[in-house]
């Protein structure tokens, strides 16, 4: 029995007994408690972007303690059906984690935005990636909501700003701007290579 079909029967009983004066007060207080505690039994879907506590979570690539909420990523994966919210310390370990995990189940993923220190959904983010930006893990790559930010980031740093899938692309296949590098160009060999 589905608990529709239940509550349906409950509600024309209901009627039933209201147009013949006969009301029966435990089938509703039932149907009521009924109706309040199912919906609680199922799991909890998240609504927006989880809370990234800094000093508190750690990141699931590098297991350091997260302590800067500007640099940090998450993501939600599906484990056996179920969601599980996955939280990094730099959003490059996000991309790293993703590389090494071709099968994870993605649902939603978030970025810090830089300047405003709060979760917004990567797909809707612009990415600068440069060694002006000391991240944690050394990614270089940091997250702002609007493009106008971006853009002036990424001017200063001599590079420009890209979207998620640009950004997981150039990742993928290496032709990424090194950290300190430009779009249009690749940068110095570090020192001692």
């Amino acid at each position: 029995m589905s608990y529709r079909w239940f509550l349906a029967r409950r509600t024309a009983a209901a009627r039933a007994d209201f147009a013949t004066g006969t009301h029966r007060t435990s089938s509703v207080v039932v149907t009521l408690l009924t109706s309040l505690i199912l919906p609680a039994c199922g799991p909890a879907q998240p609504s927006g972007p989880p809370e990234i506590r800094a000093g508190r979570d750690e990141c699931v690539e590098c297991g350091m303690i997260i302590s800067e909420v500007k640099f940090a990523a998450a993501m939600e994966v599906s484990v056996d059906g179920h969601p599980e919210v996955l939280k990094f310390d730099d959003i490059g370990d996000m991309l790293v984690y993703e590389r090494k995990n071709p099968q994870l189940q993605v649902r939603r993923r978030w970025v810090a935005d830089l300047d405003r220190r709060e979760l917004i959904p990567a797909d809707a983010a612009w990415f600068v990636r440069s060694a002006t930006f000391v991240t944690p893990m050394a990614s270089g790559v940091v997250a702002f909501g609007e493009e106008s930010r971006a853009a002036q980031a990424a001017s200063a740093a001599g590079t420009v700003p890209v979207r998620w899938d640009s950004l997981v692309s150039q990742t993928a296949t290496g032709t990424e701007p090194p950290a300190g590098g430009s779009a249009a160009g690749p940068a110095a060999a570090p020192p001692g290579s």
